[in-house]
């Protein structure tokens, strides 16, 4: 199965926080490809930007789109009035979801 979607050509080693304009100018709607699974898994392991969505630069240009991700950069902050029993429970079946997501 080929998902469509765009992905940037340039790896990063951290969160791009100044080359976001750079990045935005390479990834046109007319640079959407199809890739396999495979293909996006490891370019998200090596820094690339994906664009899930194959849309132009307004919500009204928006065409399709086959995945939604999300992205996490941290741990998540414990709520105040979560316990510390609840937050780890959370915390495990998050992980476990992902490592469940990895076999893909």
């Amino acid at each position: 199965m080929k998902i469509k979607l765009i992905m940037d050509k340039v790896n990063y080693q951290i969160k791009p926080s100044t080359d976001i304009g750079a990045i935005i100018n390479r990834m046109k709607i007319d640079n959407v490809k199809e890739y396999s699974i495979e293909e996006i898994k490891k370019s998200v392991l090596d820094g690339k930007t994906i664009r899930p969505s194959y849309c132009g630069g307004q919500e009204t240009d928006w065409i399709s789109q086959q995945v939604f991700m999300i992205d996490i950069d941290n741990k998540p902050v414990k709520p105040k009035k979560m316990s510390e029993s609840d937050y780890e429970r959370r915390m495990t079946r998050a992980m476990s979801c992902s490592k469940a997501l990895e076999r893909f």
